[in-house]
């Protein structure tokens, strides 16, 4: 598996797993105490996103124990302010027919990659050298590219 962390300076912003769950040491020093008391929290049983923006604001998202994906969201004071829970039907490409259909587009470098309900995102280097964040469909076609800044 994989871990995938995004950070400003020395300020972590984000961290994300490949379907496993966060370390619960990392969830503990980077969720604060009033967002892990949260009891919606606990329906997660594999966490495996922590999104903390330029507001303050928190986001969070995994897995429960019955498959359905669960986001929550948090003001900068861990106060909740949203909630969804839905069926994650993976209907994406799989992660080898995604990664065919890049190298097809002339796409190389083909790193990081993360299934979405009907698209897959991943890190390549584009077919001008750039390193790109690209979005296929779910027919395998680029719906978006945006340059990626490290």
């Amino acid at each position: 598996g994989w871990l995938r962390a995004e950070a400003r300076g020395d300020r972590l912003l984000e961290v994300q797993t490949d379907g496993a769950g966060l370390p619960q040491p990392l969830i503990e020093t980077l969720l604060p105490a009033a967002v892990r008391a949260e009891p919606r929290l606990a329906e997660i049983a594999r966490l495996t996103e922590i999104d903390l923006d330029d507001d303050g604001e928190i986001s969070v998202e995994g897995f429960a124990t019955d498959g359905m994906r669960i986001e929550i969201e948090f003001s900068r004071n861990g106060t909740l302010k949203d909630f969804e829970r839905e069926r994650d039907d993976r209907r994406s490409l799989s992660e080898a027919a995604a990664r065919e259909k890049l190298v097809a587009l002339g796409y190389t470098d083909i790193g990081f990659m993360e299934r979405g309900g009907r698209h897959v995102t991943a890190l390549a280097t584009n077919p001008y050298g750039d390193t790109v964040e690209v979005r296929l469909d779910d027919q395998g076609r680029v719906e978006r590219e945006r340059l990626w800044q490290n």
